[in-house]
């Protein structure tokens, strides 16, 4: 397997977006090309091991971190622009990336399948881009949220603050609301944390890593909050191609409502004609499939399951 690491310019204007990829030997013929997209507040580097587990059973694997994350934090960790309209840029970020990567290895004229992998937060990501872009040939979405309380207020409360104190204005009463861990205790942190994962060893890394575990301006969590009410209406569905489509969660996992988002999802899915969708609920998992004790069995089907959608497809 090879790494490779670079730079491409970001859809806000404000910089560049840090990309890596994953990619296997170079007398192996690539299956397709895999994006994965990250969550909140953390970065790419996190998904080294899913990365790998997918390149070794030949994909090409891609990610960036998005705009306000990781090494793309352009001066505002935890937004995604200076100004609204944030979230569409790391959409757009996602779409060059699947073409920069192309261009970087010289693949344009293998036509290899794009495959989008979207983990809580960039699953919402991964959802708009479907909606925006007709070039996916499997989309899988990993953790949806879809089980935010009071979230019509607090973005109703985040827009105020934005639009009063501006998009990178940080609001003590936003980060209390939304569970900042800041000035806890390491045991404090776990406990906050355990929703994530059961692998105690993985919350305290995360806790270990600068580029994670940060708060999102009053800009930052409108945009995410719009996106999440966007991706959650009912209408949803009807704007997004029949592809192969797979849904996993852990059964476990409280933001998504227990497994009861994921359920209503497929459903309101299948009512709007998508007759290749799969849904599938890990067994007592939380939070961060890619993370759980049972980590290798999630490689394991994520990849089996794309490499079934990319062979039917060719």
């Amino acid at each position: 397997m090879r790494k490779k690491e670079w730079r491409y310019p970001a859809s806000n204007g404000e910089g560049n977006i840090f990309a890596r990829a994953w990619l296997p030997p170079l007398e192996a013929p690539p299956q397709a090309i895999v994006q994965i997209a990250h969550g909140m507040s953390e970065h790419s580097g996190r998904y080294d091991e899913f990365a790998r587990a997918l390149c070794g059973q030949g994909f090409i694997v891609v990610a960036n971190d998005h705009a306000g994350h990781g090494l793309s934090a352009q001066g505002h960790l935890g937004s995604f622009a200076k100004t609204p309209g944030g979230f569409d840029c790391i959409v757009k970020d996602m779409h060059h990336l699947f073409n920069w990567s192309k261009k970087a290895e010289q693949l344009s004229q293998l036509s290899l399948p794009n495959v989008l992998i979207g983990q809580s937060m960039g699953s919402l990501a991964a959802a708009l881009y479907a909606e925006q872009y007709d070039n996916l040939s499997a989309l899988v979405l990993s953790a949806t949220p879809s089980a935010i309380k009071f979230s019509r207020l607090f973005e109703l409360l985040a827009t105020v603050i934005a639009t009063t104190h501006g998009q990178l204005a940080h609001s003590p009463l936003l980060e209390k609301l939304t569970g900042s861990i800041k000035g806890m205790s390491d045991e404090e942190m776990l406990e906050a944390r355990s929703w994530l994962n059961r692998n105690k060893d993985e919350i305290r890394a995360l806790g270990n890593d600068p580029l994670c575990g940060f708060d999102y301006s009053a800009g930052g969590y409108q945009a995410l909050l719009k996106a999440y009410h966007h991706v959650n209406a009912k209408s949803w569905g009807s704007r997004i191609p029949n592809i192969p489509i797979l849904i996993v969660a852990g059964s476990d996992d409280s933001s998504t409502g227990f497994g009861a988002g994921p359920l209503k999802r497929t459903k309101r899915l299948a009512k709007t004609g998508h007759t290749q969708v799969e849904l599938r609920l890990f067994k007592d998992a939380r939070h961060e499939l890619i993370k759980e004790l049972n980590k290798q069995e999630v490689f394991s089907f994520i990849g089996t399951w794309i490499r079934q959608q990319v062979t039917s497809s060719t």
